[in-house]
């Protein structure tokens, strides 16, 4: 049995997580989150129901962004109503490129 080279293995594996992150979307929404626990457990009940997701939170933003990475297609009413439903305002914000 030929030894596997720890570089290939290394180049297949960022090659998986390219072609991975090639597929992947966001979603960005405006939130009312300011408490880093409650982010913590919406970030938590969002990545049960939503599969193939990574969310995160930026409470320093002015917006309390929330971030969804996922592979496919989200809908964003359902995740606003899981978010309405514990209390939380959001909403989607626009795909907008600005432009000088």
């Amino acid at each position: 049995m030929q030894p596997v080279s720890c570089v290939y293995i290394c180049k297949q594996s960022v090659a998986n997580v390219a072609a991975l992150y090639a597929k992947m979307k966001v979603e960005v929404f405006k939130t009312n989150v300011t408490d880093p626990g409650q982010a913590k457990w919406l970030v938590d009940q969002i990545e049960r129901n939503f599969a193939n997701c990574k969310v995160n939170f930026d409470l320093d933003d002015c917006d309390r962004i929330l971030r969804v990475m996922f592979e496919g297609t989200i809908q964003a009413e359902m995740l606003i109503d899981l978010l309405n439903n514990a209390g939380c305002a959001a909403e989607a914000l626009p795909d907008t490129i600005q432009t000088r």
